[in-house]
């Protein structure tokens, strides 16, 4: 894994063989430690930092938040070659963004186990994040 800027932060996914890497770039980056195979989750938050994010419990999604006040969503397939890595959605989860007073804010979210739901923060509720019946995050 090779960033542009220092790694900020680092996640062991223990359900699966996921490691997922934070930097100050736009773009999170995954790493399969069993097929030795590193994703970048792109596109990213163009113009902010990928500040966090989580691995599903089955090592289906990754999703990633940013100081632009998004939620990506990607989608893991495994292909012939590999693992491959799909945006399959982009939310805008809360108004506080990096030009605001505190650049630093970071709003976390969580995976329900054995699911296809988020847990959100960032606003005055918790979210819940979750497919819609077309398929849509």
């Amino acid at each position: 894994m090779r960033f542009k800027s220092t790694v900020t932060r680092v996640l062991a996914c223990p359900d699966n063989a996921w490691i997922l890497a934070f930097s100050n770039d736009e773009c999170a980056q995954i790493y399969n430690s069993e097929q030795k195979a590193t994703l970048t989750c792109s596109p990213g938050h163009p113009g902010h930092s990928a500040k966090g994010g989580q691995i599903n419990t089955e090592g289906q999604y990754v999703a990633s938040t940013g100081t632009d006040g998004r939620l990506n969503v990607y989608k893991i397939s495994q292909g012939a070659d590999g693992p491959t890595l799909k945006q399959e959605g982009s939310l805008k989860v809360t108004t506080k963004t990096s030009s605001l007073a505190n650049p630093f804010f970071d709003f976390s979210i969580h995976w329900l186990p054995n699911s296809e739901t988020l847990l959100v923060s960032g606003n005055k509720q918790l979210g819940f994040v979750s497919k819609d019946e077309n398929e849509q995050w």
